[in-house]
């Protein structure tokens, strides 16, 4: 009979365990699905551009010899003067492309409509580098034109499909009139680059003024070049460096400890410079190994023990003539039957979990399971059919005739004791490891930001098109209803980052540091967020306003007061500077700001990202202006965040404003939102961990019922001569943690090895005592015996007699 009918014949053959072999295969293929498709999906970010060979982006690095953790800069988003220069001066440049994005602008068409867009203004060659397929219209012409764009496909047909010559808006910019003359296809949800609408770069004095000239600042801009053929990036180092000595003050950086420096990265390899989900590739790659070994283990320990059984068998087939080859493919048949109902089974949990799926990989489900996945996951099956062909297949083929009429009993172990102890191993470092990822998460999630967030809500008025000027009337509204606590505006909302610009003592241009600039804060902002001023004062009520017929530096921004607040950082910075003059009263020069400011108070530091980068803890400055200008969102307090005090505040903010659609944001769930990606890795780590152990139980469990089956004549003679149960449990968890003791040992030991690696690629790492290892060690020790007692425990209470028949 055929081997893959037989097989399929003797699914239902429940002595074999085949429902249980089945689905762990099919659950530990499906989790590895899981994490190769997030893998593969990273690695494929950016790859669908034509010449990927020669395709690169302009990466910077800005160091400082005095404060290396803090002042040390690497990015892939430069100043936007950079690349006209160095294209100016490289002939062996073929293309270059500025581009960058404006997220979640409210878009408006010229029926009414808005909807959050992302904008991207970009050279007229982006579809050069950045390639797309262009539907209508000619984007070197198109977007050679200021305020000329074109809008994706999926955008195209939103707006009814024929969209040339038609209108947009973007409400935080209401003089910015947008004419759309082109559509092209979308950027695949894999592309650094993602927006519906592509502005002409030559459009941005209406949204950024003064900024493609620029060499420092304003580094949002990723420049891309095509090289000509043959050219090694390395050979433009010449240029990176007369571009910088031409454009930057040089000498005076090196006079107080700055160096720059520029080189290319290929564009495929952005990614990986900017550090976006690459720091936990290699351990997602070891959760799959883990998994395929864990699901392949337990699969064969499954099939020894029902190895009396099979053996019985196949020596029957060696008394009829089959021989060691016959009986090797009759069991590599039986395997690849299981291992394909498995995959399978896989498919089927993927696609019923399909948005548990997206979320933990946080991707699309339709672009997680690309050609890339597949491969890897058709050779993942292939090295796990292997894995449980060979074992039993090679165990059976050694079988002797005499057992078609004897009991098999197996005296070699060792081998199945190697199998268990991999897996104990692998499922101890999981679990250490899942423990210190949940502990790292809690430590930056946790780590104080500088200020109280609680009961705080925010709106950001210039999305939905509403002035600056309303905000002091609004506040006052505010102010009345007894939920509210305070109010104020502020120019920006710093938790997702901050420009930076750099300070100067005044009358002093070539002494400089560099700070977190957070712009203009209402005279409220203290109360809003429970600020604590640790020296000097808050800001004057009302601001104290530059007389700009006595300091025209200051006209950068119109009406901004003469005075300034800096954080402890600030005043920490100051003196690794050399500056010994009190802080409070200090004189000072800001770029882009003008000057000169009085420094009139500090306040406790300010975090302004995540806790994961390096400039989590700058030096901070703020600045107080007019409460008319530059209040772009409105904050609010409440005595107590409830449903009913947001309800009553929207409506107070509506009727003032006289927009319906203006809607209140909880100012902590932005604030969890910024963790997503390590909150992800460590519910996908924690996941794949769960999966593992619950595998370590059902190989732990085969493996014991092996044991006792191997033993059943000494459990018998032990009982008949009055050995109790717990005695003959202790006897043979004995030898179970003669096995199980080192195996956690080395699971830990390395997850330790492992954690501390990982950790270094944090700022902040959470503290980790010998006592988290020591108890996840005593866990999975104390899991192993629960587990083994019981199955022995059951097995002791079988009949004696039945073990000596045998």
């Amino acid at each position: 009979m055929n081997s893959f009918v037989l097989a399929c014949r003797n699914l239902n053959d429940y002595n074999g365990n085949n429902f249980f072999k089945i689905t762990s295969l099919a659950v530990g293929l499906a989790m590895s699905a899981v994490l190769v498709a997030k893998l593969c999906y990273e690695r494929s970010y950016d790859r669908y551009i034509d010449f990927q060979d020669r395709t690169y982006v302009l990466h910077s690095v800005y160091n400082h010899a005095v404060d290396s953790n803090v002042e040390n800069i690497a990015s892939c988003h430069l100043s936007a003067g950079y690349g006209p220069a160095i294209a100016g001066a490289a002939s062996c440049v073929e293309v270059m492309s500025r581009s960058t994005v404006l997220y979640q602008q409210f878009v408006e068409t010229d029926n009414g409509v808005a909807e959050r867009r992302n904008i991207c203004l970009a050279d007229s060659t982006v579809f050069d580098v950045w390639t797309r397929r262009v539907l209508v219209g000619n984007p070197h012409e198109v977007l050679s034109k200021p305020m000329c764009a074109m809008v994706s496909r999926s955008m195209a047909e939103t707006m009814g499909g024929n969209v040339v010559g038609r209108k947009l808006g973007v409400r935080s910019y209401p003089d910015a009139v947008i004419t759309v003359l082109g559509v092209f296809d979308d950027f695949p949800s894999n592309s650094s680059v993602r927006a519906d609408v592509v502005l002409s770069l030559k459009s941005i004095e209406c949204f950024f003024p003064h900024v493609l000239d620029k060499f420092m600042g304003n580094d949002y801009f990723i420049t891309a070049f095509r090289l000509c053929r043959g050219v090694a990036p390395d050979s433009l180092a010449p240029v990176f460096r007369s571009v910088a000595e031409a454009n930057l003050p040089v000498s005076d950086m090196q006079r107080v400890g700055f160096s720059v420096s520029h080189s290319l990265v290929p564009l495929v390899d952005m990614r990986v410079c900017e550090g976006y989900g690459y720091r936990h590739g290699l351990l997602l790659a070891f959760l799959v190994v883990g998994l395929v070994v864990v699901s392949s283990f337990n699969y064969v320990l499954l099939v020894i023990s029902a190895m009396v059984g099979n053996a019985r068998n196949m020596a029957v087939r060696k008394c009829y003539g089959a021989s060691a080859s016959d009986v090797f493919g009759i069991v590599a048949a039986e395997s690849a039957v299981h291992v394909c109902l498995a995959a399978l089974a896989a498919v089927g949990l993927l696609l019923g979990f399909r948005p548990l799926v997206e979320s933990v990989a946080d991707a699309p489900f339709a672009e997680l399971f690309g050609w890339r996945t597949a491969v890897v996951m058709m050779l993942v099956v292939m090295a796990v059919w292997a894995v449980c062909s060979v074992i039993p297949g090679v165990m059976l083929s050694r079988v002797g005739l005499h057992y078609a009429f004897s009991r098999y009993s197996d005296g070699k172990h060792r081998w199945k004791d190697a199998l268990l102890w991999m897996q104990i191993a692998v499922a101890s470092f999981c679990i250490v490891f899942a423990v210190v990822s949940a502990l790292q998460y809690r430590t930056m999630s946790d780590m104080s930001l500088g200020y109280d967030y609680d009961n705080v809500a925010y709106v950001s008025l210039v999305d939905y098109g509403v002035g600056s000027s309303c905000v002091p009337e609004v506040c006052a509204a505010l102010d009345s209803l007894p939920c509210v606590d305070s109010s104020c505006g502020v120019f920006d909302m710093f938790i997702w980052g901050v420009s930076s610009n750099n300070v100067f003592r005044s009358g002093h241009r070539d002494v400089f540091f560099n700070a977190a600039d957070l712009y203009f804060v209402g005279n409220r902002f203290r109360d809003v967020f429970r600020l604590r001023v640790v020296g000097g004062r808050w800001f004057s009520d009302p601001p104290l306003l530059f007389d700009s017929s006595h300091s025209p530096e200051s006209d950068a921004y119109t009406g901004q007061s003469r005075e300034v607040v800096v954080t402890r950082r600030f005043v920490q910075k100051m003196r690794e500077m050399g500056w010994t003059e009190p802080c409070v009263g200090l004189k000072i020069d800001v770029s882009e700001h003008g000057g000169p400011f009085e420094v009139v108070g500090v306040i406790d530091d300010i975090r302004t990202s995540l806790a994961a980068y390096g400039d989590y803890n700058r030096p901070c400055i703020l600045f107080n202006a007019d409460a008319r200008m530059y209040n772009n969102v409105l904050l609010v307090r409440f005595r107590e965040l409830t449903p009913e005090a947001i309800a009553q505040a929207t409506d107070v903010i509506r009727r003032s404003t006289g927009n319906d659609a203006l809607v209140l944001t909880v100012y902590a769930d932005i604030v969890y939102g910024l963790y997503n990606d390590h909150r992800n890795f460590r519910n996908t780590f924690a996941a794949a961990s769960v999966m593992i152990i619950m595998l370590t139980v059902a190989a732990l469990v085969g493996y014991v019922r092996n044991e006792v089956a191997r033993r059943s004549v000494e459990i018998a003679v032990r009982r008949i001569s009055g050995a109790t149960t717990g005695l003959i449990v202790r006897l043979l968890l004995a030898h179970l943690l003669v096995l199980a003791v080192p195996a956690v040992a080395v699971g830990c030991v390395a997850a330790v090895v492992a954690s501390d690696q990982w950790l270094a690629l944090f700022v902040y790492r959470a503290h980790l005592s010998p006592l988290v290892f020591a108890g996840c060690a005593a866990a999975v020790i104390l899991l192993v015996v629960g587990v083994a007692a019981v199955c022995i425990r059951q097995a002791s209470f079988s009949n004696p007699a039945s073990g000596l028949r045998n």
